[in-house]
């Protein structure tokens, strides 16, 4: 859900017109945004962005001793693996957004 959609669900449930005291009624305001806010910033934090594979890295690396040669192998790999990661989010999240004015932009020569 988009910030938008959750401010204006957060705004249509609130009554603010029946609180009498501005202070009240700008705490109520304050409690909705962050409330959205809250919301959105959970729903971005619960979506898998690692593979598995580079879960069970990183797992790996907690294991090993900082320092060593096969540590700074296993990190390098992991730092490779979620900015590959990472990039293919990006594109995939361009590649599905809607083109929007596309028509605008070209004109008929007809």
């Amino acid at each position: 859900m988009s910030m938008d959609a959750e401010l204006s669900n957060q705004f249509s449930s609130l009554q603010i017109n029946e609180i009498e005291d501005v202070d009240d009624q700008y705490k109520v305001i304050i409690k909705g945004i962050e409330s959205s806010i809250n919301k959105i910033k959970s729903a971005g934090r619960n979506k898998a962005i690692l593979s598995s594979e580079t879960k069970k890295l990183i797992q790996e690396r907690e294991q090993t001793k900082i320092r060593t040669a096969e540590h700074t192998k296993i990190d390098r790999k992991i730092g490779s693996r979620i900015k590959g990661e990472m990039f293919l989010q990006l594109l995939k999240s361009t590649i599905h957004k809607p083109i929007t004015n596309l028509q605008s932009s070209y004109k008929d020569d007809d």
